[in-house]
């Protein structure tokens, strides 16, 4: 409605005030001329010929002037004009001003809707009407209302943010654009210069972006529609960091903070040590304040913190602090967890035990910039004014993404003051809050989740769940006070409070844009939104289920204004309260009273898939599909589907592509389909490939594009071809490309209809030749003409290409890679050039790095095939793997490596021969020599988190590591590696000589390899085992050694269980020495709590050694041993070789200390001192093997009691040497079903 203002007198306003507006006149001084007054008639005239105002103004005046007072009352009319449309648009219609006599001017007022629609600038045009008696001047005024809905808005980054090189970030912007492409574009000049990050690419709302290393304090983004018809860039810069120095914490640890070995002991120190641009890597466990500091962490300018790392890790990209937890933990006796700084990262932490006297138990920042929260969880903390989790003042450019605030509160305690924020109070703060979880947070004066108190929030992809405001001010959610909110494909469900159940606002603005707002609830009003002298919009939304009070309505504004449009309000309490100026237009609602129609309104059900159950998504009986105004729907909806025209269904909206209402687009099947390519076709090039379509009648053509970069760009593969031929024949050209979709468009509307469910390939096929002793290089097509070096083979081939190499040494001289491969490009070595015959044996082909090459190879998803790779030196440089994989270095990437060579190839740290890292890692190894590695950790190969290699016929010889761990190979947290028939020779290490394994992911299987003379300073002499399960499957171990547990396998727990399964497993000539302690277990070793299961198993001839070695078989000093169908027999200690029995077990062979259980069963143990294995089926004989000294042949005697003495029902179907387990005649001694199996792990052949 319209109101009126006054100068001087009011005069009795005219019955129109009823349609929204207002006419006051002015009174001028008594007496005067004026219509009958005198002969010459006054002149009447619009005080001015225009104005401009902004959509969002509320309230126009026009001023009408009489230029001598009137002597008698008169009457003018007017008439009302222009492009804006009533009642859309503003409430004014035509009708008559009086002017009682004596007054000199009069003041029309009347309301502009803001419609939230990008509808352009719109006119009002009042014009009178010829009065009698008066002259006419300035007849005509303008009101151009000034369009206030950007098209295209970017949300993030917008300002002040601090983006790390490395790490990928969301550029996330809203748009209300209707079937266009954007290009993304960034800048490090402050926007003197551009540079692209795409083009082309589909309005979806959100582009991942990882950061380029580069520095730059002055950064913009730039989203723009491709058609160059609207823009947005960052309000203000952001800054591109690439990290100056990292330092390490480990509450377990402390020292310099320098490395993992010798971390800071606490978070306080490192940030003591760091300066800005640097890193500070924290360790899993648990952190605390240091003395009685009233913080745990009080974070520097320009410092990045980073949880989440086991404490091995080289790169950030490793870390996962959904299962790594790394909590500052306040124990509630610090004021706040955490203080924030400018220009600051906090990621993946949880914040908890937060107690403020004021505000910001979890975290406190004030007078910041650029201050990011990611990844974090922030919980159980308090404050007793404002902030239970969060509380941040006076700040420009903060960033919280991805994290979730549970449980915190805001609450006086006393219970005299109302205090805000349970989850976050943000004041006088610009802030984009991205991708977040606010659930379960309380406040007892406003905003359960959120309270903003003055400044500009926008809240996109967020969920508000679950949050309780107790006192008498509300807004269960989020509260706004003279602030400035955009919600954005969130929602806020479960939420309840006093007034306004989900939001409470005064002043400042709301806007509400494809969200869905469910289940929410008020004691009093406002279930949806309690607003008072607040501008609020809802586009796009989903209003359901909300309730309030007793005669209470779930939407209440007060001295503001609503509007909603494209939205769906359904079985909500009343929507509207009485009183407040609400226009709605297309939209679906029960309404029909109480605010001004704007049509397009539909009052039937909207036909929700599952309202039960909450699921609001259209089912296709919907009435509200493509029924909506685009010009107000953001471009994809709350699932992050495009706003799309629905194949059969009337296009009763607006514009193209019509959209539906509500919060979800419904997604049922599109006009047309792609059939070909469709996801995992091989196109070569050249040749001709047919794509198909469903034909279409209703579309007349089509474009078809292709991307191969992931959707970043796309070119025309044709421009026009008309839709109903459903197929075009596509000559295929090059090069080849491993992952590419085709997508088709309407050509008349502009839009994207379908595209390849997943990517196709094209492939080159083509071979290039390279030759190191030709003396020029050539084009590569022939080997008359080959290219000198590996890598201009590699830069000219494509997908799908092969590179031939010819015999020699391929050196680069200076250059920290010898040879970088290139996706789906294999290498070939071992040819004769002069006669194009390969014979890798006969033509040794080399890649050598002379000991300066950081790597001599980089891989790829491709081929690397018989290759001596060899010097490689990973010693450190400018790249974040530099210190690792010296020989060949696989991040990420598939490789198969065949018939290679990996020789004296070292690292810094991990793999001096191979390091494999990346969840996207799984190289398949085969029939491969690593010899001679050496590194700090894994001395020939480092199998990192995430990465899942398969070895076969691999063998390890003579690699090692300088007191690390993994001799031969090291597998990190989360690997998976799988080895079939490797050879482990001659590695050493300071603990696990040929293999070291730490909390692997599932269990890691060991098939038909044997491990031989590999020896650990400390612990496992051919395998330590912390954390991780083994499948040992055919198995030997023979002569390894341990400085003092476990000669062949050392296994602990370290949080996760340690499990070893063994199956025709051979262990002989093992050995540990123990130490003062009386450790030992010639063969295995099982601490703290870990289990072993030894299956017709072999265990002889194994010792453990020195003056107090313990255990010749098998030592169990915490955990579960089971020994079935097996032999132990023959080991020897210490205390046994003297002839005394220790105690009241034959340590000679196994060794039980507290909490074990071991059990035995249909299995020969040695027993020199008396029964201690009385299990079903065990003996105590000479089991007689054929020799038990080197070189051992453990074959038993047809005079074995252990023939056919197991329990058959347990036993594989072969031995370790592949033969068949079978029933022997003459010996029974077992039990199960024939055939009968004999003890141990080879099966007697007579």
């Amino acid at each position: 409605m319209g109101t009126a203002t006054s100068k001087g007198s009011w005069l009795a306003l005219i019955p129109l005030f009823a349609f929204g507006f207002a006419i006051a006149c002015d009174a001028d001084s008594p007496g005067g001329n004026g219509p009958g007054g005198n002969d010459a008639m006054p002149t009447l005239s619009w005080s001015s010929a225009a104005q401009t105002v902004g959509e969002g103004v509320g309230e126009v005046e026009v001023g009408l002037v009489l230029n001598e007072s009137s002597s008698e009352d008169f009457e003018v009319q007017f008439v009302v004009g222009g492009t804006a449309v009533y009642p859309d648009d503003h409430n004014l219609i035509a009708a008559s001003v009086r002017l009682p006599k004596g007054t000199t001017s009069a003041v029309i007022s009347f309301g502009v809707i803001d419609d939230g629609l990008v509808e352009g600038d719109e006119t009002v045009v009042v014009e009178l009407s010829d009065p009698p008696n008066v002259l006419l001047g300035n007849r005509r005024h303008t009101v151009t209302i000034d369009d206030n809905e950007p098209e295209l808005t970017l949300v993030s980054p917008n300002g002040g943010e601090v983006w790390i090189a490395g790490e990928q970030e969301s550029i996330t912007w809203l748009s209300l654009l209707s079937g266009a492409t954007i290009d993304v574009d960034y800048s490090i000049d402050a926007g003197n210069n551009w540079q692209v990050i795409a083009s082309g690419a589909e309005d979806v709302g959100v582009m991942p972006w990882s950061i380029p290393e580069v520095d730059s304090v002055a950064a913009l983004v730039r989203v723009r529609a491709t058609d160059g018809s609207v823009e947005d860039t960052s309000d203000s810069v952001f800054e591109l960091l690439t990290p100056k120095s990292t330092w390490f914490v480990d509450s377990s640890v402390g020292g310099d903070g320098t490395s993992w070995l010798t971390a800071f002991a606490t978070v306080q120190e490192a940030m003591a040590a760091a300066s800005a641009g640097d890193e500070i890597w924290v360790a899993a466990g648990s952190y605390l304040r240091d003395g009685d500091d009233d913080v745990v962490l009080a974070m520097k300018d320009g410092v990045t913190v980073m949880g989440g790392f086991i404490g091995v890790e080289t790169q950030r990209e490793q870390r996962d602090p959904s299962i790594h937890t790394t909590t500052l933990d306040g124990g509630g006796m610090v004021e706040s967890v955490v203080r924030g700084a400018t220009r600051a990262v906090l990621d993946g932490f949880v914040v908890t035990g937060g107690v403020a006297s004021a505000a910001g138990g979890g975290i406190y920042a004030a007078d910041v910039s650029g201050l990011t929260i990611r990844r974090c969880v922030i919980e159980n903390n308090h404050a007793e004014e404002r902030g239970g989790g969060l509380f941040v003042a006076n700040a420009t450019g903060l960033f919280i993404d991805g994290s979730r605030f549970a449980g915190n509160d805001a609450a006086d305690t006393s219970g005299s003051n109302p205090s805000s924020g349970g989850g976050m109070t943000l004041i006088d703060t610009r802030a984009l809050v991205q991708g977040c979880v606010l659930e379960a947070n309380t406040a007892n004066g406003g905003g359960g989740g959120m309270s903003i108190e003055g400044g500009a929030v926008v809240v996109s992809q967020t969920t508000i769940a679950g949050n309780h405001e107790l006192g008498a001010l509300s807004g269960g959610a989020v509260a706004v006070e003279h602030g400035d909110l955009i919600l954005a494909r969130s929602e806020l469900r479960l939420n309840n409070g006093f007034e306004g159940g989900a939001i409470r606002s005064e002043g400042g603005s709301v806007s509400i844009r494809g969200c869905l707002i469910a289940n929410n609830e008020s004691s009093e009003a406002g279930g949806v939104i309690f607003a008072t002298g607040t501008a609020v919009e809802i586009s796009g939304s989903t209003l359901v289920h909300n309730a309030a009070g007793p005669n209470n309505a779930v939407i209440t504004s007060h001295g503001g204004t609503v509007s909603l449009v494209n939205s769906i309000a359904w079985d909500n309490a009343p929507l509207f309260a009485d009183g407040g100026a609400y226009a709605v237009s297309y939209s679906a609602l029960q309404e029909t009273r109480g605010f001004n129609d704007g049509g397009n309104l539909i009052t039937a059900a909207p036909m929700f898939v599952d309202p039960n159950r909450d699921d609001f998504r259209l089912s296709q009986a919907s009435p509200c599909i493509d029924v909506a105004d685009p010009r107000a729907a953001l471009a994809v909806d709350l699932d992050g589907n495009r706003r799309r025209d629905d194949p059969g269904m009337p296009n009763l909206g607006v514009g193209m592509p019509p959209a539906d209402l509500g919060a979800f687009e419904f997604v049922g099947d599109t006009t047309l389909r792609l059939l070909t390519p469709n996801g995992g076709e091989v196109w070569d090039v050249g040749t001709t490939q047919s794509i198909t379509w469903d034909a279409h009648s209703s579309i007349a053509t089509i474009r078809i594009e292709i991307s191969c970069d992931d959707g970043q760009n796309h070119t025309d593969v044709t421009a026009n071809v008309a839709a109903a031929d459903g197929v075009y024949a596509w000559d295929i050209p090059g090069p080849g490309a491993p992952r590419c979709s085709l997508r088709i468009a309407d050509v008349a509307q502009l839009v994207v209809l379908d595209r390849s469910d997943h990517p196709f390939a094209i492939v080159s096929n083509a071979t290039w030749f390279v030759d190191a002793g030709v003396a020029d290089s050539g084009n590569g097509q022939t080997w008359g003409a080959a290219f000198r070096t590996i890598q201009e083979g590699v830069d000219a081939a494509s997908f799908g290409d092969e590179v031939h190499v010819a015999r020699g040494t391929y050196r680069a001289a200076g250059a920290d890679v010898i040879a970088t491969m290139k996706e789906g490009t294999d290498l070939l070595g071992g040819y004769d050039a002069s006669t194009g015959v390969r014979d890798i044996a006969g033509n040794p082909t080399r890649i050598d790095g002379q000991g300066t090459a950081t790597h001599v190879v980089v891989a790829a998803d491709a081929r690397l095939d018989g290759f001596v790779v060899e010097n490689g030196n990973a010693n450190g440089g400018a790249g974040p793997w530099d210190i690792h994989g010296g020989g060949i270095l696989i991040v990420d990437v598939s490789p198969e490596i065949r018939d290679c060579v990996v020789r004296a190839c070292t690292a810094e740290m991990h793999g001096g021969g191979i390091y494999v890292t990346g969840s996207r890692a799984a190289p398949i190894i085969v029939d491969t020599e690593l010899v001679d590695g050496a590194a700090r950790n894994g001395g020939c190969m480092f199998v990192a988190a995430g990465s899942v290699p398969v070895l076969t016929g691999v063998t390890f010889t003579s690699c090692s590591t300088n007191l690390g761990y993994g001799g031969a190979i090291g597998v990190n947290e989360g690997a998976l590696p799988h080895f079939s028939n490797c050879f482990f020779v001659d590695n050493t290490a300071g603990n696990g000589g040929a293999v070291a394994l730490f909390n692997a992911r599932e269990a890691v299987v060991f098939q038909g390899c044997d491990f031989e003379g590999n020896e650990a300073a400390q612990n496992g002499g051919a395998i330590q085992n912390i954390g991780s399960t083994i499948e040992l499957r055919d198995v030997w171990f023979i002569d390894n050694s341990a400085g003092v547990r476990g000669g062949a396998i050392y296994q602990t727990e370290m949080g996760t269980p340690t499990r070893l399964h063994a199956t025709n497993g051979v262990f002989v000539g093992n050995q540990a020495w123990g130490d003062d302690a009386a450790h030992g277990g010639g063969a295995l070793y099982m601490a703290n709590a870990t289990v072993a299961t030894l299956l017709h198993c072999t265990v002889t001839a194994n010792a453990a050694r020195g003056d107090n070695g313990t255990a010749g078989a098998v030592y169990v000093e915490e955990g579960e041993l089971a020994v079935i169908n097996s032999i132990l027999w023959g080991n020897t200690d210490s205390s046994s070789a003297s002839g005394e029995c220790p105690g009241s077990i034959d340590a000679a062979e196994i060794f039980m200390g507290t909490s074990v259980a071991v059990g035995v069963a249909y299995s020969d143990v040695a027993d020199r001192c008396r029964d201690l294995w009385p299990g079903d089926g065990n003996i105590h004989v000479d089991p007689i093997f054929a020799a038990i000294t080197s070189p051992y042949d453990l074959s038993l005697d047809t005079a074995s009691l252990c023939i056919d003495a197991a329990n058959g029902s347990l036993s594989p179907t072969r031995d370790i040497a592949d033969n068949q387990r079978y029933d022997h005649p003459d010996h029974s001694g077992g039990v199960g079903d024939p055939p009968y199996a004999d003890m141990g792990a080879l099966e007697y052949m007579p």
